[in-house]
């Protein structure tokens, strides 16, 4: 998706001069990663059906993640450390889909390093409305 913002800021300079407006403009994209459950750990009495286990942990291969269900209560923990992430990407949101409805007891996030926008910097050019005052360089050789 391509985007255009203009910012009109009262009280904002660059080296001690007024800047009327600010034009941000670039493109963006969501990525969007689907990570399932490879392993699902049950715990509970031996002889006992694990699907009616007291708690069961699933394990993602994203980093440390994992929800812990007990009954219809889960907890997750969401680990995005060592997720590779583009230059000014930035982790928005995330979705937890079941099968049926659950109570969520508790959200940790884990790498919140990788909430924050890295680049190598953007592409900035200053321009102009008015003339330059010449007068002041008159006179000077």
């Amino acid at each position: 998706m391509r985007f255009a913002l203009r910012l009109q800021l009262e009280t904002f300079s660059v080296c001690g001069e007024p800047v009327l407006e600010v034009a941000f403009c670039g493109n963006a994209r969501l990525i969007s990663r689907e990570v399932l459950s490879p392993a699902v750990f049950s715990y509970g009495e031996p002889n006992e059906d694990s699907r009616y286990s007291d708690a069961l942990v699933e394990t993602f291969s994203l980093g440390g993640t994992s929800i812990t269900h007990n009954m219809s209560r889960i907890s997750l923990f969401l680990d995005i450390s060592r997720l590779e992430m583009p230059p000014f990407c930035q982790f928005r949101f995330f979705r937890v889909s079941s099968e049926q409805e659950m109570d969520q007891e508790a959200v940790e996030l884990f790498g919140l390093e990788k909430l924050w926008v890295h680049g190598r910097g953007l592409k900035v050019s200053l321009c102009s409305t008015s003339e330059p005052d010449l007068t002041a360089l008159q006179g000077r050789s």
